[in-house]
């Protein structure tokens, strides 16, 4: 049996690891970091593989129709989390596509229920 819920991941990190690589390469960017494989672990596993992971199994959980809508969230609260906890302040344009957003996913989790 194929396990479908790893998805694109692989593709991503196949096109994304080079990129960074060289870019980090030629900006000398990996100098300042101490240990740079602790780093690309935590990035790794911590930012990409669990989130990943997780949102397959809940979303084997759920209809798709409904894991598709509230995966439309993720931007809206990723700028909730940036106010809160970094105090980034977004801009007219940015709160009025969140808020497109959320009447967007009312409109379309009521249509679907």
């Amino acid at each position: 049996e194929i396990d479908v819920s790893w998805g694109a991941l692989p593709y991503t990190l196949i096109v994304t690891i080079p990129i960074t690589l060289t870019y980090s390469l030629i900006m000398n960017a990996w100098k300042p970091i101490i240990r740079p494989i602790l780093w690309g672990l935590y990035l790794g596993v911590v930012a990409t593989v669990i989130p990943y992971r997780l949102f397959a199994i809940g979303v084997s959980r759920i209809k798709a129709s409904t894991a598709s809508v509230m995966a439309t969230l993720e931007p809206v609260l990723a700028a909730l989390w940036g106010y809160l906890f970094f105090a980034q302040v977004p801009t007219i344009m940015t709160l009025t596509s969140y808020v497109l957003i959320i009447i967007a996913s009312i409109l379309t989790s009521s249509e679907s229920s």
